[in-house]
């Protein structure tokens, strides 16, 4: 990536929320029950930004954001990949019942569709059927993924995981992400930058 194109775009934006922005958040609308099988609007907060803007750790907004950002880059993604708020299901936030429902409709209502909805495991609980139904039981499989050297790239890395499933076009999770290299400051930038455009938009 450019060196050059890379600190203009960031810079712009980081000068733009510390100078120019007069509210404290930027709302960005979602115009199509599409991309999360429902219409909201995501507020980026200033700081969350500014975080963005100086590598620092992300907030959950930015997370959503993004996914936008990928569907209106390309948003022929959309035949095979749904997305979901991970808000919906994240630890904390309703019961775990009200949480287990939310990914169930969603689930329901995409069909054969990839779901991408990054969410901290530990925030769902499992729920085992009785005995005796005829459903198949769930595979799990492990997969393989580019290790995080520290604790504030983990979201710089679900954003690029995002990145490469998508643009990718493939629907077996783990021919995409096989890499256990960490990602190159570069390529992180490269996501960083994607991010600032589309936030450009809406500044």
């Amino acid at each position: 990536m450019n060196e050059l194109k890379l600190l203009m775009t960031i810079r712009f934006v980081l000068r733009h929320v510390e100078k120019d922005m007069k509210d404290e958040y930027l709302t960005i609308p979602v115009d199509t029950q599409e991309i999360f099988g429902y219409s909201f609007n995501v507020n980026v907060m200033k700081d969350s930004i500014k975080q963005l803007c100086l590598m620092e750790e992300l907030a959950l907004s930015v997370i959503l954001s993004y996914m936008i950002c990928l569907y209106e880059s390309d948003p022929s993604i959309l035949e095979e990949y749904a997305f979901m708020n991970p808000g919906q299901i994240s630890k904390g936030l309703g019961t775990d019942e009200n949480r287990a429902r939310h990914l169930c409709n969603r689930l329901v209502s995409i069909k054969n569709k990839l779901l991408i909805c990054p969410f901290n495991c530990g925030g769902l609980r499992m729920f085992y059927a009785e005995t005796n139904t005829r459903a198949q039981p769930l595979t799990w499989v492990s997969v393989k993924c580019a290790q995080q050297p520290g604790s504030t790239e983990c979201r710089y890395y679900v954003m690029k995981f995002m990145q490469d499933v998508v643009r990718q076009k493939s629907i077996t999770i783990t021919d995409v992400l096989t890499r256990q290299a960490p990602y190159t400051q570069s390529e992180l930038d490269m996501v960083r930058v994607e991010y600032c455009d589309f936030l450009g938009r809406y500044i």
